[in-house]
């Protein structure tokens, strides 16, 4: 019962912040009722291709590092006070923080680079 409980908590948090973290402005989130503010012309598609390729690919990973640092945090409650436990739980989150800046600052990079300089 436990394994299904984890199993599903990741999931959720896999696929929920997901959908938040690929929405690019309000206009994504709209489920009906489009107005003509929410049609953009498209300027370049190549370019928007390559922009919308690079910024799924960094929110999957960003929402792989909080799915980690969640399996972490887990395996860090149930430890139970074995320290190999214990630390490979706190090594798992140092590594998953680190990747979700990674994720972050290679977001912001590149949609700097690619909107100002390109």
């Amino acid at each position: 019962m436990k394994k299904i409980i984890l199993i599903f908590t990741i999931i959720s948090f896999a696929l929920i912040p997901s959908r938040l973290v690929l929405a690019k402005d309000a206009c994504d989130l709209m489920v009906s009722g489009r107005s003509a503010i929410c049609e953009k012309p498209a300027e370049n598609s190549a370019k928007n291709t390559v922009i919308n390729i690079i910024n799924t690919i960094l929110g999957l990973v960003g929402s792989l590092s909080i799915v980690m640092i969640v399996y972490a945090g887990i395996q860090y409650v149930i430890s139970a006070g074995d320290s190999g436990k214990v630390a490979k739980a706190k090594n798992i989150i140092i590594y998953a923080i680190v990747g979700l800046l990674i994720a972050v600052f290679s977001y912001t990079i590149v949609n700097f680079v690619v909107k100002n300089l390109v």
